[in-house]
């Protein structure tokens, strides 16, 4: 996956350690998409009405305002588009799910983060289509074979013969 099709896209990536934040950032942006940063949830509650992002990757554990909270208070703002919002913890598992949706999350991704799932999430839940790197043409082959002489050829099958392979690697 190189990109997607359509109008350009904003995550908002919230989560109280930067190098998670990161990881996510460097891994999205690249694609085209427009991402910004919160370390908390009373920093992705600020940003919300500002930013207007298409989706969100909360993480559930963060101090302040985790992502319980900051989903409940998101969820209650009034918005023309409401974000998707994509949960993810390392504490919390998939079995928990069923209380994630009533809280107002859309899905779910445990840590540490696969790529390959969380672009999955991403396009079932705001709809993209991927566009993918074009396979690269094959050389092109020569049509004419070129033999070597034939004292190169009986020189390389005596030291193969031999088991010379100083020696093969010389005359090659």
């Amino acid at each position: 996956i190189v990109g997607y099709q359509g109008e350009r896209r904003r995550i908002l990536v919230v989560d109280d350690r930067w190098e998670n934040r990161s990881v996510i950032v460097n891994a999205l942006t690249p694609l085209g998409f427009d991402v910004r940063e919160a370390a908390d949830g009373h920093e992705a509650v600020e940003n919300i009405a500002e930013f207007q992002p298409d989706l969100i990757l909360m993480d559930l554990v963060m101090p302040m305002l985790d992502g319980f909270e900051a989903t409940r208070h998101i969820r209650q703002a009034p918005a023309a588009k409401p974000p998707k919002i994509i949960a993810f913890s390392a504490s919390i598992s998939q079995a928990a799910f069923t209380t994630l949706t009533e809280i107002g999350f859309d899905g779910f991704i445990a840590k540490p983060i696969r790529l390959h799932e969380l672009l999955a999430l991403i396009e079932r839940h705001i709809g993209l289509e991927w566009v993918y790197r074009q396979a690269a043409a094959p050389p092109a082959v020569a049509t004419e074979q070129i033999t070597p002489p034939r004292r190169h050829l009986e020189t390389l099958a005596e030291l193969v013969k031999s088991g010379d392979i100083m020696g093969i690697r010389r005359e090659l």
